[in-house]
């Protein structure tokens, strides 16, 4: 009988410790997890030469990427590094979101470099404000000399989502334009994007400028959010929950 009773109680309580345990780790998993707040992820380019070719008339097509590691390379007709493309390849590159709230002006650095690695301020609670900053340059090369998009941000004009090419000695000029764009936030309140690319002829822009044919796409733009990392300490935690309440039932059925 009293068997019976000393079982049940420590049934009873290891029910209780399980139920106070799991509600502790749900509320410590919960505040791992991102709030409303800056925009974080990696941004995917896929850029096909042989559009950009045909909509710049057979004049330009992009021979260069470099990434975040160049964000201070003064970037010319001869520089090198990066990775080179042929004006048939498929350009492939991924840029991290700056992690920067304020530009990085390198020119005050270093006097000959004219970049600036653009700052992360859009909340993606509101995206109407801010923008995205993302590393890296493009080098646009063809028989009418070079162009030298670099130092990227997105950002929203209206319902359209742009990708602007920066300098901290240059205007900035709209590079590209997103077009059959779907746009979501994740139960975290995080932004994700996909849509394909065009020239931009908002403001001062590349299509604007050189008579570029906006009408083509030159290729495909994703966003994807930062996966959250669980914390060790909730594994440590989760993994000292089970060996407790392991012990409780074995002391429970041992009385």
């Amino acid at each position: 009988m009293n068997s019976i009773t000393l079982n049940s109680q420590g049934s009873f309580k290891a029910k209780h410790l399980v139920t106070a345990s799991v509600l502790a780790l749900t509320g410590l998993l919960a505040s791992t997890t991102a709030s409303a707040g800056l925009v974080t992820g990696t941004a995917n380019f896929t850029i096909e030469n042989a559009a950009v070719s045909t909509s710049t008339g057979g004049a330009f097509h992009f021979d260069r990427h470099w990434g975040a590691a160049d964000n201070a390379l003064a970037i010319g007709a001869n520089t090198l590094g990066g990775t080179a493309y042929s004006n048939t390849d498929t350009v492939n590159f991924s840029a991290q979101v700056n992690t920067n709230i304020s530009d990085i002006d390198y020119s005050n650095a270093v006097p000959e470099v004219i970049r600036s690695t653009q700052g992360t301020t859009m909340d993606s609670s509101d995206l109407s404000a801010g923008s995205i900053g993302l590393s890296g340059a493009l080098r646009l090369n063809g028989p009418l000399g070079v162009l030298t998009p670099f130092d990227f941000d997105l950002y929203k004009s209206g319902a359209d989502w742009v990708v602007g090419s920066n300098g901290a000695g240059f205007p900035p000029a709209n590079v590209f334009a997103l077009v059959d764009v779907v746009e979501s936030l994740n139960a975290n309140n995080e932004l994700s994007l996909t849509g394909n690319l065009k020239w931009s002829t908002a403001g001062i822009s590349y299509a604007g400028s050189f008579g570029f044919d906006n009408s083509i796409v030159l290729g495909s733009f994703s966003l994807a959010p930062s996966a959250v990392p669980v914390p060790a300490a909730v594994w440590m935690f989760g993994s000292g929950l089970i060996g407790l309440v392991a012990a409780r039932r074995k002391k429970a059925f041992d009385a």
